[in-house]
């Protein structure tokens, strides 16, 4: 059975308490990474979404290379604030689908500083 990413990121954002306890970057980052976690070892996918893509858009996108996926790098732009970090990440997620929903997502402006930036190297 795959979740349907959509209704799991409404569900997420509207109700944080039922499916993380509270509004809560950490939290976030530790369901899904239970569910990727369940997808690798059983190999059948749960949610149809694609994590590398959205992490190498994160990457292009704040023009940095992540060493601690898109959680930690929402976290350090809202300067450990862990729930102005969940609003980012939800934000990212928001417009990463909107792009890959119109075909978009690898057309981000790449006119960043950074060799990141300029070679498309980003480790995650």
């Amino acid at each position: 059975m795959t979740i349907k990413i959509i209704s799991l990121w409404e569900g997420i954002r509207t109700r944080p308490t039922m499916y993380i306890g509270k509004k809560s970057i950490y939290g976030l980052q530790c369901l899904l990474t239970g569910i990727m976690c369940v997808e690798n070892m059983t190999q059948q996918k749960a949610i149809d979404f694609d994590w590398h893509g959205f992490e190498a858009w994160v990457a292009k996108k704040i023009r940095k290379r992540l060493n601690s996926r898109s959680f930690g790098a929402a976290l350090s732009k809202c300067d450990n604030d862990d729930e102005k970090a969940f609003d980012l990440w939800m934000k990212w997620i928001d417009e990463y689908e909107k792009k890959v929903g119109n075909g978009k997502a690898e057309e981000e402006d790449g006119g960043g500083e950074g060799e990141e930036a300029r070679t498309g190297t980003y480790l995650y």
